[in-house]
């Protein structure tokens, strides 16, 4: 007769705050000798889908590993861990994920020494300014959307007289996040504002510095304003690219660091006769 392998699986009430952490030793599921705690569970559950419904992503991931772990069980009392291919892919994925984790230390001992100066960027820049030749017109602007005709027509009015665009956006601004940020941002002409293609059609003839009329479009009254304007073929101010750069500096001489360590390791195990390599004539 075979022998079963008991599962014990722990319904769990959502909780916060003194309860859940006394919870988080709580055991809600044990396969054979196998043991999964709330703490457990908890920490592999991303917070996104956490705050959205935690008891039921508890009661699915619980579910999920009670059932991975009595079928990599069951696949042990068959002896099929004990198969050639499969000790292969093992030892591979087992090497796999201590190579990555041996990295990531090493990044993390060394994430000190990599910095990114100013000059850098600005040295990059001048080097590679063809690079950033941009392929289409591309433009800075403003866009409000009002909840009515009144809202829309005071803010330009506002803004045609002066008033600081962070003032005429809080007092008329649907949306105060989106109106504040639409002017950090250059962007190609042809996709610009396409979720409004009533004020889309219009950017193409606006000159830079005025500001549109109004046009209403699925119950909003929207306007823009062209703040810069960069034709196409032209180079763009290095500050549109700046960050885009320091990223890609910083990624190569993360690469860079990293090949270095791993020759170190690889010129110091040679050295004392851990690694011998040879090359075929």
């Amino acid at each position: 007769m075979r022998q079963l392998i008991p599962i014990i699986i722990v319904s769990v009430m959502s909780g916060c705050g003194s309860v859940e952490d006394s919870l988080s030793s709580r055991i809600l599921a044990e396969v054979g000798t196998s043991k999964l705690t709330y703490g457990e569970v908890r920490a592999a559950i991303p917070y996104a889908v956490w705050e959205s419904d935690s008891l039921n992503a508890t009661n699915d991931y619980v579910s999920r590993w009670a059932l991975s772990k009595l079928l990599s069980k069951e696949a042990e009392k068959l002896g099929l861990h004990e198969l050639k291919d499969v000790e292969n892919r093992i030892r591979t994925q087992r090497e796999d994920v201590l190579i990555e984790t041996l990295r990531d230390r090493a990044l993390q001992t060394l994430n000190d020494e990599i910095t990114v100066s100013e000059a850098e960027v600005e040295a990059y820049f001048e080097s590679n300014s063809n690079q950033f030749k941009l392929s289409e017109r591309h433009v800075r602007i403003r866009h409000l959307s009002a909840q009515s005709l009144d809202f829309a027509v005071a803010a330009k009015r506002e803004l045609q007289d002066g008033a600081p665009w962070t003032e005429v956006v809080q007092r008329y601004a649907f949306s105060k996040s989106e109106a504040n940020a639409s002017e950090l941002t250059l962007r190609p002409l042809s996709t610009a504002l396409s979720a409004v293609p009533v004020i889309q059609a219009s950017l193409g003839s606006l000159p830079q510095g005025t500001i549109s009329s109004i046009r209403e479009s699925d119950g909003f009254f929207h306007f823009v304003q062209i703040l810069e304007s960069y034709p196409a073929g032209s180079i763009p101010d290095i500050s549109w690219v700046k960050g885009r750069i320091f990223e890609w500096l910083t990624i190569e001489k993360r690469r860079k660091a990293l090949l270095a360590f791993e020759l170190n390791l690889m010129l110091k195990a040679q050295a004392d006769g851990n690694v011998r390599i040879q090359t075929l004539p």
